[in-house]
């Protein structure tokens, strides 16, 4: 599954792996006030200063992300990553059996880092106002003839059903 990933991801972790890169991205959310999980979670002290920590290991960097991740440093924040996900099947010898594996594979093609200006104009924002001009043109319409004609009905001519 495709996807864009535009919560802010900090990248931890990078290994080269030759024609891929592999890397730990940690992201966050706040913690829901009205949620009773939630709260559980910072009475054990899971989610520390209000947020609740994921983290997704063994994240792979492709072709361009690959380029351009050689010049991330560890702790850089990243963001608009074009990703992948997949959970695909596997067979494993051992059991002799189909198996799937617990977590799924992210796969990132292309992110930015956050706080540089893109260089090429995307799609990404779409919460932006549509522009509208100050004034809108004036359109003249052409008045409509709707007087009735009459057609002649033949005997011949009955619909069949």
């Amino acid at each position: 599954m495709k996807a864009l990933i535009t919560d802010k991801c900090k990248v931890w972790d990078i290994t080269d792996k030759g024609t891929y890169t592999e890397a730990t991205l940690k992201t966050s959310r706040p913690v829901k006030e009205n949620d009773t999980y939630d709260q559980s979670r910072v009475e054990r002290g899971i989610a520390k200063n209000g947020f609740v920590p994921e983290s997704h290991t063994f994240v792979k960097f492709v072709k361009n992300a690959h380029d351009k991740i050689k010049e991330v440093k560890p702790g850089t924040t990243l963001t608009n990553l074009r990703a992948t996900f997949s959970k695909e099947a596997y067979w494993s010898t051992a059991d002799n059996c189909i198996m799937y594996p617990k977590n799924e594979k992210l796969t990132i093609f292309a992110f930015e880092i956050d706080g540089e200006e893109s260089t090429k104009t995307t799609t990404t924002n779409l919460d932006k106002a549509p522009q509208v001009a100050e004034e809108p043109a004036k359109q003249t319409v052409a008045p409509v003839d709707n007087t009735p004609t009459e057609t002649p009905v033949d005997a011949e001519d009955e619909c069949p059903f």
